[in-house]
């Protein structure tokens, strides 16, 4: 008998146990082959826009970096000349 109630009072930690490894899993174990998807598609033409310039009140500052410097020091104005936005991606 006190092998059984030991038991019966360690199912709700096994439960939890199952859940967490449950959800840890991957989703599909079976498909080794990633499904191919299509490349995306431009959401717009980019304008161009000359050298951006810092606002008045920081034009003397050495530190102040506009947008286009940020873009460009991470890689993202590439992207973002090919037509790339984010528009519609969450993160």
């Amino acid at each position: 008998m006190r092998f059984m109630a030991n038991l019966l009072s360690r199912y709700p930690l096994l439960i939890v146990l199952l859940v967490l490894l449950a959800a840890c899993s991957p989703v599909n174990l079976f498909t080794s082959d990633p499904t191919p998807t299509a490349a995306p598609k431009p959401t717009h033409v980019p304008t161009r826009t000359p050298p951006e310039v810092c606002p008045a009140p920081l034009d003397g500052n050495p530190d102040c970096y506009t947008p286009r410097a940020f873009r460009l020091a991470y890689g993202v104005e590439a992207l973002t000349e090919r037509g790339f936005t984010g528009k519609g991606q969450t993160v």
